[in-house]
């Protein structure tokens, strides 16, 4: 019996070896289309082994050691062929990234897959050449024309979209494909019995107005850069303004605490771990909040409280106070504070003006 199960093994390992799909892959461009090639790539996998079993994992979490003892030994132990997705590659740390390009180019087990997924990457990163040279990269640019992408994404659910309905649904999307698809598969159960999409339907059924995230905003607001942080404003129009307010002040606040943590020689392990924040995000902050000097922090959250409190009372509107607030964050404020500050001889001033 244990002749036999060794033999099926072997046979099975072989069946893997001689797959013409490569081991390792990386697919970046086009959101959508990426995922329908992962999906395939998936299915073409799946024909080795009766078992595939899907491991997702992502960048913040990766590191290079773990990940080579999860891709050397995890075989010795399983009769499964395993895929490992990787995600968010942007949000490895980039000394992680030589090092995890180093552990993909050894050769893994033969049961062993590893597609990397992003929306990006440089082209001379060390991680894009370690695929290119061992596996295989596929690129997928966004679409110039989305109509036809939209009409057979629909089709695959067996609906028929008008094409007022394709333009409500694109406005709507700002041409986000992985979205169109998500109201693909709702519109199937709203869907009359002949399967047509009208635009009178596109309106009152499709919600995919997408909610930019606000976080864009919050990175020029710490770089300070004036046009890059009233454009991503505007893409954060969805948001209410009282709570676009609050999320400017505590990124203002968490930019001091850095500064504060860095000045006292703390490591970067350290701050992360009293802030509560992974290191990919506190090198980020780290870098916004050199454009600061502590005394501007100082004094912008000491307007913050201000503005603060002419909202609770009614003395001035949200949407006014974030502007002010803006206002004074994207404009240095070292000269105006350097005014404000007594001088030696100003008490004698004051003196003299009081006695008068």
């Amino acid at each position: 019996m244990k002749a036999e199960g060794n033999k099926v093994s072997r046979l099975r390992k072989r069946e893997v070896f001689n797959l013409p799909e490569p081991r390792l892959a990386l697919l970046f461009g086009d959101p959508f289309l990426c995922e329908q090639e992962l999906a395939q790539r998936q299915r073409r996998i799946a024909t080795t082994a009766a078992d595939v079993e899907r491991i997702v994992l992502y960048g913040d979490e990766v590191r290079a050691r773990s990940l080579q003892v999860e891709l050397a030994s995890l075989s010795l132990f399983s009769a499964f062929v395993r895929h490992f997705v990787i995600r968010r590659i942007e949000k490895i740390n980039p000394a992680e990234k030589t090092k995890i390009g180093s552990v993909l180019s050894h050769a893994a087990s033969a049961a062993t897959f590893v597609t990397v997924v992003t929306s990006e990457i440089k082209k001379n990163s060390s991680l894009y050449r370690v695929i290119l040279k061992y596996g295989q990269v596929k690129e997928y640019p966004k679409p110039k024309r989305l109509e036809p992408l939209v009409r057979k994404i629909f089709a695959g659910y067996k609906l028929t979209i008008a094409p007022g309905a394709v333009k409500v649904l694109l406005e709507r999307s700002r041409g986000d494909l992985l979205m169109i698809a998500n109201e693909a598969a709702k519109m199937r159960s709203f869907a009359p019995a002949n399967g047509k999409v009208t635009e009178e339907s596109a309106v009152k059924f499709f919600f995919c107005a997408r909610k930019w995230p606000i976080y864009p905003f919050l990175d020029q607001l710490g770089m300070r850069n004036l046009c890059a942080t009233i454009d991503s404003l505007a893409e954060a129009a969805h948001e209410d303004p009282h709570r676009l307010f609050f999320a400017a002040s505590h990124h203002l606040r968490r930019l001091l605490m850095v500064k504060l943590l860095a000045g006292e020689k703390m490591s970067h392990a350290q701050i992360a771990t009293t802030m509560g924040q992974p290191e990919w995000l506190l090198r980020r902050l780290l870098r916004q909040a050199k454009n600061f000097s502590q005394r501007e922090l100082n004094f912008l959250l000491d307007k913050g409280i201000v503005l603060d409190q002419a909202i609770k009372s009614g003395g001035i509107r949200s949407q006014d106070a974030l502007l002010a607030l803006l206002l004074l964050a994207l404009t240095p404020q070292e000269r105006v504070l350097e005014a404000r500050l007594p001088t030696r001889s100003s008490p004698r001033g004051n003196g003299r003006q009081r006695a008068r």
